[in-house]
């Protein structure tokens, strides 16, 4: 027969089937990237297909698929009946938060997550976008192959964490978000991240009707986020491992003025914390161009000399601008007229503008740096911070005692390049920041978010004699950006840049972002 008799006709070869013919393992990666319904239907396709789907490892069962609860439960008996005892390496089951959604609440469910359990799962979701809970029973997690579990809208109570520590030992992540939880300790050797958000779904009425401690005794875990937790006070035991941390706190967090707790003590190799007591926005606006001071490299003598001048030669730096809302300074490191820059506008500006404090390499003798023409701009969504109502004063005080105090006791962090920070270290007096700067050697980045106060302590303050004004050096060499992020009339904001600036090796990012304000945040 000819090589050109067994070459394809064209008919044929537009007619072949060319993915039936591939490999059971790559058809079964196909698979997993469809839901598992859509995948259990392609075994109508062809003979090949009929049993593909039952060697698919990765399930995703999405409820808000059918239209009827009794249609979700039968589909989902059917599919642990008829897969058999095919391992499987993860299950997510969720539905959308929408009218009409099937919810994946059923007395069978606890049974499809011990099929999973069974099966060697290692990754297991489960999300209930619904106005009922997710009744997750205990009793099935005993598995050494489950290493992530994240749960949504699910009832935890204290049974059910001890059961998972201890039933399930290789236990790396565990997320629990708008989930009615009652546990409070949290004691495991294998986690590595945390993630407790909200155990007040739908911002309903707390689980806890009284004050508790929130232990945390886990000597493997990295990551740890904790949020909106009231009646709920971390108390961290053993976290010596972590390196990433956000908390923020709520305003019921702690009972009372005399609390203790390890909360910085606790994080002492920490490399990048987020410790808020408000909700803020950490990201990035626009950074339009109103204002640009750019600055060729300069001699120092002559702004030394200026300097040195005696009080009554120094020039008048009074002016006017009531619609300054933006300043960009771009500079080489050691430039010395940026303090009496920024000075200048803070005095004289009616409503605080944003500054930014931006250096780089110097520039070529007589030259301009590289871009500087057309200067660059980024692109982000302009977020402004969310309206709340106004926390007790009270509240916020006791808050604000309770992290000086365990800050106060707290060593050296080693290790902490980035810090991020409400303002119950600045609130009213800088001592605190100044000691928590002083705990941080190699800090590189610093964000602070200051809320709106009453100016009156702050004046008494600044009415100080010069002797008795506290000690206001620090050392952070590797410091290399701020953001202050503020009320247009915060008076804390002078001195905050003035200590920076004072005791600064090279000069870092400044950013000041100023937000209009009704209220307190």
């Amino acid at each position: 027969m000819s090589n050109k008799r067994m070459r394809p006709t064209v008919l044929e070869a537009s007619t072949y089937d060319f993915i039936s013919s591939l490999p059971d393992e790559s058809l079964q990666h196909i698979l997993c990237f469809m839901t598992t319904r859509e995948a259990i239907q392609t075994c109508v396709l062809s003979t090949r297909w009929h049993h593909i789907w039952k060697s698919v490892q990765c399930l995703e069962i999405k409820a808000s698929e059918f239209t009827s609860k009794m249609g979700f439960v039968n589909f989902m008996d059917n599919l642990v009946l008829r897969r058999g005892c095919v391992p499987l390496d993860s299950l997510r089951m969720y539905t959308l938060y929408q009218h009409g959604s099937v919810s994946l609440n059923h007395h069978n469910a606890n049974m499809w997550v011990g099929y999973a359990l069974r099966r060697n799962v290692h990754e297991l979701h489960i999300c209930e976008h619904y106005s009922e809970y997710f009744d997750l029973d205990h009793s099935s997690f005993i598995s050494s192959h489950l290493k992530i579990l994240r749960l949504r809208n699910v009832t935890i109570s204290d049974l059910f964490i001890e059961k998972l520590f201890s039933g399930c030992p290789a236990l790396q992540d565990l997320v629990m978000i708008d989930c009615c939880v009652y546990a409070t300790r949290f004691s495991s050797t294998s986690l590595k991240n945390l993630t407790f958000i909200s155990h007040s779904p739908d911002n309903g009425d707390s689980v806890h009707d009284d004050y508790k401690d929130l232990v945390t005794d886990t000597p493997s875990l990295v990551s740890l986020h904790l949020e909106c937790l009231p009646f709920l006070a971390p108390c961290l035991v053993n976290v010596s491992s972590v390196a990433k941390a956000y908390i923020r706190l709520d305003d019921m967090s702690f009972p009372c003025f005399d609390t203790k707790y390890n909360i910085l003590s606790g994080l002492s190799n920490v490399t990048k914390l987020k410790l808020l007591n408000e909700e803020y926005d950490d990201e990035d606006e626009d950074e339009d161009d109103s204002f640009r001071s750019r600055q060729n490299e300069i001699e120092g003598l002559a702004w030394e000399q200026w300097m040195s001048y005696p009080q009554e030669e120094t020039p008048d730096m009074s002016f006017s601008c009531e619609r300054l809302k933006k300043v960009k300074i771009i500079c080489v490191q050691d430039d010395k007229r940026v303090p009496a820059i920024v000075n200048a506008i803070l005095a004289n500006a009616n409503s605080l503008p944003e500054i930014v404090i931006k250096p780089c390499a110097a520039p070529p003798r007589g030259g301009r740096v590289p871009g500087w023409s057309s200067p660059e701009r980024r692109r982000g969504r302009r977020k402004r911070p969310p309206e709340r109502t106004p926390p007790d004063d009270a509240f916020q005080l006791m808050q604000n005692e309770v992290l000086k105090r365990d800050l106060w006791r707290c060593r050296t962090f080693n290790n902490l390049k980035k810090l991020s920070v409400s303002d119950w270290c600045v609130d009213g007096e800088l001592h605190t920041l100044i000691h928590l700067l002083r705990c941080s050697p190699i800090l590189e980045k610093l964000t602070l978010h200051l809320g709106v106060i009453g100016g009156l302590a702050w004046e008494q303050w600044m009415s100080y004699p010069q002797s008795e004004m506290p000690d206001m050096s620090f050392i952070c060499e590797r410091l290399k950006k701020v953001k202050i992020i503020c009320a247009n009339d915060d008076k804390r904001v002078p001195p905050i840049v003035n200590a920076i600036l004072v005791n600064a090796n090279s000069l870092p990012e400044i950013v000041i972002k100023p937000y209009t304000h009704c209220g307190k945040i």
